[in-house]
């Protein structure tokens, strides 16, 4: 099984925790290209979602650290440890 190049980087940006929307912009390419891309993978390693497919390309070692992204933040419910304590 092989991912093609454009099906790797978007694995790697929803790994980031980026959504589809935000993936196509950063790629140049649509949202519903973007979407193609995660089903195509989806058929291929057998997943139902994109948690199980980041689950698995981590467990496979395919994924590399590229962006921390703050839980707080991602849920905006803060600012991520980033603001001085008072």
């Amino acid at each position: 099984m092989t991912l093609t190049a454009r099906e790797t980087q978007t694995l790697q940006l929803t790994s980031d925790g980026l959504s589809c929307r935000e993936i196509g912009r950063q790629l140049e390419i649509s949202e519903a290209t973007v979407r193609k891309h995660r089903s195509n993978m989806f058929a291929k390693l057998g997943c139902r979602n994109a948690a199980q497919l980041v689950a698995l390309a981590r467990m496979r070692g395919w994924l590399t650290c590229t962006r921390r992204l703050s839980f707080r933040r991602a849920l905006g419910t803060g600012t991520g440890g980033n603001a001085p304590r008072r």
